[in-house]
């Protein structure tokens, strides 16, 4: 899902089973910066997307425009940049995050996932077949 897709049901050629679509993220406080991941309500900034580049609850700090290292707590690492921008799937679980699929389903996806499998839930089209999740 992204700004003025016409992207249907359709161009999902991978499965509406074997496609991400939403996931948790985790909100971060706002006290001192501007941290938009996970804010619903500032959607044109991109603080609601999310990478399947990295696995569930990654130690990987996020690589995003919009947060600040001096307030972002060790569960959301993050490091501000205008390149290679990318926001890990997070969450408070202690071994993974809950996600809807294409399907209307949701999976709890663990963090101990493949990392290919993982990586193919992020794409519609890419002819990749997930893995057991």
């Amino acid at each position: 899902m992204f700004a003025q897709s016409k992207v249907t049901l359709t161009d999902i050629t991978d499965g509406t089973s074997n496609t991400a679509m939403v996931s948790e993220l985790l909100l971060v406080a706002d006290t001192t910066g501007h941290d938009i991941r996970g804010r619903y309500y500032n959607p044109a900034h991109s603080g609601v997307s999310f990478s399947t580049r990295l696995t569930p609850n990654s130690p990987v700090p996020d690589q995003f425009n919009s947060c600040h290292n001096t307030v972002a707590p060790a569960y959301a690492p993050c490091i501000s940049t205008t390149t290679n921008m990318f926001v890990t799937t997070r969450s408070r679980h202690p071994q993974g995050v809950n996600m809807a699929l294409a399907d209307g389903s949701v999976r709890f996806i663990r963090q101990t996932v493949n990392p290919i499998t993982y990586t193919a839930l992020g794409s519609r089209n890419g002819g990749e077949i997930p893995g057991d999740l």
